[in-house]
């Protein structure tokens, strides 16, 4: 039987014991992640991810936010760019860090540098949606 996890339910087990998903959540994803893939932890979060987004400064076209242990700054344009956007999208420079793991996991400007790995792709994609919206 497969155990599912809500927000509200407090971790009885692992480097976690005692504190709740939802603080689990807000400072360590990647362990969240781990737990579905590894461990078959199913988490029922009623907040879609791209909620727990938040642009905490926008200036001129740039974007800077947070979501979890990751921060990022972006460059948005108005209207999509066909040529330079992600996924010929708006974002034509993006930056994504780990602030746990201290090191860059997405690096964009107007092509990749570095690309998320697996770990980091559904941050990733929230973080572009939000951006593009």
């Amino acid at each position: 039987m497969k155990t599912t996890m809500k927000k509200d339910h407090v971790f009885y087990f692992g480097k976690y014991k005692g504190k709740t998903v939802q603080e689990v959540l807000d400072t360590d994803i990647e362990y969240i992640q781990w737990l579905e893939k590894e461990k078959g932890i199913k988490f029922d979060f009623k907040t879609p991810l791209i909620e727990t987004i938040e642009i905490t400064k926008q200036q001129d076209g740039w974007f800077w936010g947070k979501m979890a242990n990751l921060s990022f700054t972006a460059k948005v344009l108005d209207k999509k760019d066909k040529t330079y956007g992600i996924d010929a999208g708006r974002v034509i420079k993006l930056e994504i860090k780990d602030s746990f793991a201290k090191q860059d996991v997405v690096l964009y400007d107007r092509g990749f540098e570095l690309k998320p790995k697996k770990e980091y792709q559904k941050a990733y994609k929230a973080i572009l949606r939000k951006l593009n919206n």
